[in-house]
């Protein structure tokens, strides 16, 4: 039987275009090491949402888990995306907002954040992107970092590169949107390396 694509809810509850990603790990537990699971309180969901920030959504107050890799679909092609994993007492979220992404790249993981939407700016190129304020926490959370063994998506060359490819891009050096990341990529065959290089050699060049 043929796997069902799975796309994430957004926390305003709508089907967004962004595929959710794959739970490809399992582990076991002896039988007799099951902790009491009829008596055990109920806790936070484990299936991640899509932290969407907007008039209704301006400020949350999260931990960062770390980055992941999820996909959007556009036609006939996967597009891979660059997500944070964020946590709090409701559940997990994903975001793949830029400039989110930028923010939390600069800390480690397991820090504990408010990030507040202050609306949107357009940016040399003509774009609209959100801006964020993110202000770390003064309190500890201590979290268990769980790295699975990433795969080569179809159509795409060293995908073992992607997260480089996309820090990069949405870094302070840079400051890609999507569209400009993906566009970028696409002109260098979808090849992450190739499209790594290429932004250093136009960063060499200034």
């Amino acid at each position: 039987m043929e796997n069902q694509e799975e796309y994430l809810v957004d926390t305003d509850g709508d089907t967004s275009a962004l595929l959710a990603p794959e739970k490809n790990e399992m582990a076991f537990i002896a039988p007799d090491e099951m902790p009491d699971l009829d008596n055990a309180e109920v806790g936070y969901s484990l299936e991640a949402k899509y932290l969407k920030f907007d008039a209704g959504m301006k400020s949350a107050r999260v931990v960062f888990n770390g980055f992941t890799e999820i996909h959007k679909r556009e036609g006939d092609e996967l597009v891979p995306m660059r997500a944070c994993v964020l946590q709090n007492k409701e559940g997990l979220y994903l975001n793949s907002t830029s400039n989110i992404l930028d923010q939390l790249s600069r800390i480690p993981v397991g820090t504990a954040v408010q990030i507040e939407y202050t609306g949107d700016e357009k940016t040399a190129n003509g774009y609209n992107v959100k801006k964020f304020d993110i202000r770390v926490l003064n309190v500890s959370a201590n979290i268990r970092v769980v790295k699975a063994e990433k795969k080569q998506e179809p159509g795409f060359k060293n995908g073992q590169r992607a997260t480089e490819y996309y820090t990069l891009a949405y870094s302070d050096k840079f400051k890609f949107t999507e569209d400009e990341a993906k566009s970028h990529l696409m002109s260098c065959g979808g090849d992450f390396s190739q499209a790594i290089d290429g932004l250093k050699e136009s960063q060499a060049e200034f």
